[in-house]
């Protein structure tokens, strides 16, 4: 799957949430998109544990070779291809990880919000749908126009411009329903751009100033993720285990229970 059929996904999430409505063909859409970033990761997950059964075959042939030799040096060569390979794989992993969560928080999100409706109840009349951010018919319903133009950049991957206008709305709108949403997206798009120490402190505030927010799971995930990439990985491991014990059943605890054992740790 590629980044853009991921990020167009996201954009129909962030809509349906904002007018807490999926249409049919939204909802199938975006449940194919789960399936295919469950797809790159079990193969990333292969090519990474491929490289790891390479490496260990050069370890034990390395062995056999003198010191200086040419033989040795070829293995010297192919073994830190291998772990500058590993090193960019473990990294998309967590990427796909952090968007397969967000897809996944999203979508049980706009399932709650859905009107439950009796056997015998009158159907509700039909909701218009919203385009996507970006495009050029107005937001309706319950979207918020300002929201939506700071999503579509982010969803286009224009991030600079997405931050600053995400940063906007948060400095003049700090009481909206959407505002803690809107600071989350600014760790993302920070995250997004390598940004990682900037990233830490952009999901930092979501739960400093939104603590009851619905996004505080995801953004000590994403915290934690950054502060690993910043090479931070003491405060990332405890970042992580502090999201494990305080959200236990959450999707977001289970995917930082995986990072945490891959780094070979355990949870308590």
């Amino acid at each position: 799957m590629t980044p853009l059929s991921t990020r167009h996904a996201l954009s129909l999430l962030g809509v349906a949430s904002l007018t807490g409505c999926l249409t049919s063909t939204q909802a199938t859409r975006i449940q194919t998109d789960l399936e295919e970033v469950k797809k790159q990761l079990f193969q990333v997950q292969q090519t990474a544990a491929g490289n790891r059964t390479k490496l260990d075959e050069i370890a034990a042939q390395s062995g056999g070779q003198g010191a200086g030799s040419p033989g040795q040096n070829d293995l010297k060569a192919t073994l830190q291809a291998l772990l500058d390979q590993n090193r960019a794989l473990a990294g998309q992993i967590e990427e796909i990880k952090a968007r397969l969560g967000s897809l996944s928080h999203d979508v049980q999100q706009g399932q709650q919000a859905q009107p439950s409706r009796g056997a015998g109840a009158a159907a509700a009349p039909a909701r218009p749908v919203v385009p996507p951010p970006g495009a050029s018919s107005p937001a309706v319903g319950g979207g918020d126009p300002a929201f939506n133009a700071a999503y579509a950049d982010y969803a286009k991957g224009n991030y600079e411009l997405a931050v600053m206008a995400f940063g906007d709305y948060v400095k003049a709108r700090p009481d909206s329903s959407l505002a803690s949403d809107a600071q989350y997206w600014i760790g993302e798009c920070l995250y997004s751009q390598g940004k990682f120490k900037e990233a830490i402190e952009a999901f930092d505030l979501v739960a400093g100033r939104y603590p009851q927010a619905a996004r505080v799971p995801a953004a000590l995930l994403k915290k934690g993720l950054s502060q690993i990439q910043a090479g931070q990985s003491t405060q990332g491991v405890e970042t992580l285990q502090r999201l494990i014990d305080s959200n236990p059943q959450s999707e977001e605890a289970r995917l930082a229970a995986e990072r945490l054992q891959q780094m070979g740790l355990r949870t308590r």
